[in-house]
């Protein structure tokens, strides 16, 4: 039923039918099947969000590895023990790796976010991607 008063339908939207859409953001009703505002299916945000997660990974990963095999490892032993997480889950919580590069390197973890950067821009630029950066290329 339409209420005149307010604009809006009776028989709103329940909060928990809504999909967040992984590039830009928006919310929006499952029913519709793709985001109103950037037009992909929900399919292809999932498999969008998928790869951008794979993403962060091999840049992290390659950006360590610079480093050494043992400093990879002890990131990603940080992860699992603080956070119960993986390097992929740091696109989601960016802050999670910011942390751990500033604890276990210092004032070095600036040359592994610069790295990171690089790579990731040459790559892609997608929203996910730059939300990403943005949060670890914060000065601490």
């Amino acid at each position: 039923m339409y209420n005149v008063f307010s604009g809006q339908n009776k028989q709103s939207v329940n909060e928990t039918e809504l999909h967040v859409c992984k590039l830009c953001t928006k919310k929006f009703p499952y029913k519709y099947g793709q985001c109103p505002q950037c037009n992909l299916p929900i399919s292809e945000h999932v498999r969008s969000y998928d790869m951008n997660k794979t993403l962060i990974e091999l840049a992290v990963e390659k950006a360590l590895l610079k480093m050494g095999h043992p400093e990879l490892e002890l990131v990603k032993s940080r992860l699992r023990d603080d956070y119960d997480c993986e390097i992929s889950d740091c696109l989601e919580y960016p802050e999670y790796i910011k942390t751990i590069l500033c604890d276990l390197f210092g004032n070095c973890h600036y040359d592994i976010v610069e790295s990171i950067h690089i790579t990731l821009q040459k790559i892609s630029m997608e929203k996910p991607i730059t939300n990403f950066l943005s949060v670890i290329n914060v000065h601490a």
